[in-house]
């Protein structure tokens, strides 16, 4: 497994998930730690995350 972050500045963002991609592609279970503003998602609060069948 590989952990990537935390990730707190915008133009670390990128770069981290290029890496994450690269890891999975090698066969790898990837988690990466993004650090986000307080309140940022608070319209969502308590929202059921969307899911697509497929």
């Amino acid at each position: 497994a590989v952990g990537i972050g935390p990730v707190k500045e915008l133009s670390e963002l990128k770069p981290a998930i290029e890496q994450g991609v690269k890891a999975v592609k090698g066969g790898a279970v990837c988690v990466i730690d993004v650090r986000v503003l307080p309140g940022y998602d608070a319209p969502m609060a308590g929202a059921p995350a969307h899911a697509v069948r497929r």
